[in-house]
């Protein structure tokens, strides 16, 4: 849960992390990333960083806050992404409707000599307004 403090380690989410994931991973392998962040939405730069490196494959998944009303204690909302190298990899997940695709920001993607915090600050109040995969 890298991610989840207020100091986010920015070179986990870079091209060259990318390439560096995708050499140790075999054809049907999956990356899968725990995003989740307060202050933060970090899912359209990856996206972005994805869709630089050739346009793996990629979805997402919003989990909201489950009331205690419902027998859920001590959790909070939290955003997985899956990528992978072809889309049949994937297949299983694009079938189930809790996973959703993924555009990209179209922003400039981060590297290990450049990132964008700011947008994703900015991006942050719509990950829960976006988010209205079932559960």
């Amino acid at each position: 849960d890298a991610f989840t403090s207020d100091g986010i380690p920015v070179h986990l989410l870079t091209r060259q992390a990318l390439e560096m994931y995708f050499e140790r991973l075999n054809a049907n392998g999956v990356a899968v990333f725990h995003i989740s962040n307060r202050n933060l939405a970090l899912e359209g730069a990856l996206a972005d960083v994805v869709a630089a490196e050739g346009g793996f494959a990629l979805f997402q998944r919003f989990d909201p806050v489950k009331s205690p009303t419902e027998g859920h204690y001590l959790n909070s909302a939290s955003m997985v992404m899956i990528v992978a190298k072809s889309q049949s990899a994937l297949t299983e997940f694009a079938n189930d409707p809790r996973w959703r695709a993924v555009r990209p920001a179209n922003e400039r993607p981060w590297s290990d000599d450049f990132s964008n915090i700011v947008s994703a600050l900015l991006r942050a109040p719509l990950m829960e307004a976006e988010a209205d995969v079932p559960n």
